[in-house]
């Protein structure tokens, strides 16, 4: 009789995965691809490369200025009292600490203006994406786009998200 039970609940077990399996509707998506496609894409993509190339110029400026001083400390030292040496060497310390602060301030900068302009971007292509699973009732819709997903079968929705997204 135990024996029976157990085949009985394997059999049951059975018939309600594959009706599970048959219910679970599956599609694939490149947001990469299609982030990628996007025109506030580019748009946020030109002001981020714009901040970089502002914030580099910045650094090199600095850097020469450093390097400036320096160069003037090394030439004035056999004819500078040590007082004046002291005061150049803590001139050169005092530049290359606003450096140091300038490159860690610009680094949360621009991470903090990447964030504020590419999060909506990426909001808005997931919000596509649920809308798309939801309309065409997909159970799960996987992110192909980082070349991490090993996928044979389910629907590429991707031509759907972009045409939510007005890209085709």
């Amino acid at each position: 009789m135990k024996k029976i039970g157990v085949a009985l609940a394997l059999v049951l077990a059975v018939v309600f995965s594959a009706n599970a399996q048959n219910d679970c509707k599956l599609g694939h998506v490149n947001t990469d691809e299609i982030v990628q496609a996007l025109p506030d894409w580019k748009v946020a993509q030109k002001a981020i490369e714009e901040l970089q190339k502002n914030m580099e110029e910045e650094m090199k400026t600095r850097t020469e200025a450093i390097n400036e001083r320096y160069n003037s400390y090394v030439a004035g030292r056999p004819n500078l009292s040590k007082e004046q040496l002291q005061q150049m060497e803590n001139e050169i310390i005092e530049l290359e600490k606003k450096l140091n602060d300038y490159r860690r301030a610009a680094q949360q900068e621009l991470q903090e203006k990447e964030e504020e302009l590419i999060n909506p971007i990426i909001t808005k292509v997931n919000d596509a994406i649920k809308k798309i699973a939801t309309e065409g009732g997909y159970t799960y819709i996987f992110n192909a786009g980082a070349g991490a997903l090993a996928f044979d079968g389910g629907e590429d929705v991707s031509p759907k998200v972009k045409k939510a997204l007005g890209l085709e």
